[in-house]
């Protein structure tokens, strides 16, 4: 029996960094920057051609504040198990996977592919295009604002954030 493994195509420069179980901490411990992590293998199709994408907006937003990982779920499975990333073999559907880490933290409702609150995918997928991905991390406000979300950003998510809360009591009562 033959297995085939597709060798990444990491094609170009790039401001990615290479993690695994004995660096990630920097990630978790950076409280001045965001990272956007790539978790992924290489014997999943969607990561070969992604490759080249994350090294693109990892050139063109990552900075000091704004920064980009990438951690071979095959080799560090403890970090997949941490972050609940499904690697068996049927994964297909959630790989890469993209969480954003805000003060060292996943931040909330900033993973890709979106997960429901059981751990099943979410029917919505988001196609990982370089615009998609632009938009779903905010990269451009991020950038413009030293990998802060705009003031105006913030408000609208406190301001979803106090809509959510009120429908909660709703139901509650």
């Amino acid at each position: 029996m033959f297995f085939m493994v597709h060798q990444r195509e990491d094609t170009g420069p790039s401001k990615v960094t290479p993690l695994n179980t004995g660096n990630f901490s920097t990630v978790e411990e950076d409280r001045d920057a965001v990272w956007i992590v790539e978790f992924y293998t290489t014997w999943a199709k969607n990561c070969i051609p992604f490759s080249a994408t994350f090294n693109r907006l990892s050139n063109k937003y990552g900075s000091d504040k704004i920064k980009f990982g990438k951690v071979d779920i095959g080799r560090f499975r403890t970090l997949a198990t941490r972050y609940h990333i499904n690697t068996s073999a049927v994964s297909n559907n959630e790989l890469p996977t993209l969480i954003l880490f805000e003060k060292g933290e996943p931040a909330p409702n900033q993973r890709l592919p979106v997960m429901k609150p059981d751990g099943s995918l979410h029917e919505q997928y988001v196609l990982l295009s370089e615009e998609n991905l632009v938009k779903f991390f905010k990269l451009e406000d991020r950038k413009a604002n030293g990998g802060l979300l705009s003031n105006a950003e913030e408000k609208r998510k406190g301001a979803v954030k106090r809509i959510n809360n009120k429908k909660v009591k709703k139901a509650k009562k």
